[in-house]
């Protein structure tokens, strides 16, 4: 009996044993789990929410730039032709200027250059011709005029046709010397222009002063531009008034 009692505890110490064995695993477990997750957070990219990825921050070719081998495109400029300017009515400086001066290209016909006295025909069935020249005094009356010796010039339509002919368009210009430099018209005394129309046989006059110096008649152009249809006439001779 004796012997029996004094070694029955041994299977209890061997029990608590395996208790503590069973508890130091499953801590050694617990521990392995944590530093593995510990690990894994360390590892793993920290980048800033929002911020650009290392692909999209690099940066690719410019739209803008040059193709290797591509030619680069210019722009030119037109450069004005001195030739080209022409004064006020499209003629070069110092020639008969009027709004009816054909262009390169127009139906208009050929200007006709005659010598004062003779009666040319600016179209069909209508004569022109200067019928008289006065020496005058110019009157200063508009802004700009400068009075001073003039001619008084008379230049008279005939209407050879069946119907009536519109001068509501036409202008008488002087030009005067070898540079046939342009004459300053004025109003007086006694200038009148053309009526708007003539009748049919009828004969219609306008009177124009121009200021002229006296040592520059020996030489003088009258031009006559009726209408875009017909002739632009130049008398060209002495001035006799």
């Amino acid at each position: 009996m004796s012997d029996e009692s004094t070694t029955s505890p041994a299977p209890s110490r061997r029990g608590l044993w395996w208790a503590l064995a069973v508890a130091a695993a499953v801590v050694v477990v617990a521990l392995v789990v944590v530093l593995g997750k510990a690990r894994g957070d360390d590892a793993a990219p920290t980048s800033p929410a929002g911020s650009p990825s290392t692909a999209s921050a690099t940066p690719g070719p410019s739209s803008e730039t040059a193709t290797s081998g591509s030619t680069p495109t210019t722009t030119s400029t037109a450069t004005a032709d001195p030739t080209s300017a022409t004064h006020a009515g499209g003629t070069p400086s110092g020639k008969p200027t009027s709004s009816a001066v054909p262009s390169p290209g127009s139906t208009r016909p050929a200007p006709v250059e005659t010598t004062i006295g003779a009666t040319p025909e600016p179209k069909p069935g209508v004569t022109a011709e200067v019928s008289k020249i006065e020496s005058v005094e110019g009157v200063a009356e508009l802004p700009g005029d400068v009075g001073g010796p003039s001619l008084r010039v008379t230049v008279t339509v005939t209407n050879h046709g069946s119907t009536s002919l519109d001068l509501s368009h036409a202008v008488v210009n002087l030009y005067y010397g070898p540079d046939r430099t342009p004459a300053d018209p004025l109003s007086k005394p006694g200038a009148a222009p053309f009526p708007d129309s003539v009748r049919a046989g009828g004969t219609a006059d306008s009177v124009s002063v121009f200021r002229v110096p006296v040592d520059q008649r020996d030489r003088v152009f009258v031009e006559l531009d009726l209408s875009l249809d017909s002739h632009l006439v130049v008398f060209e001779g002495p001035a006799r008034g």
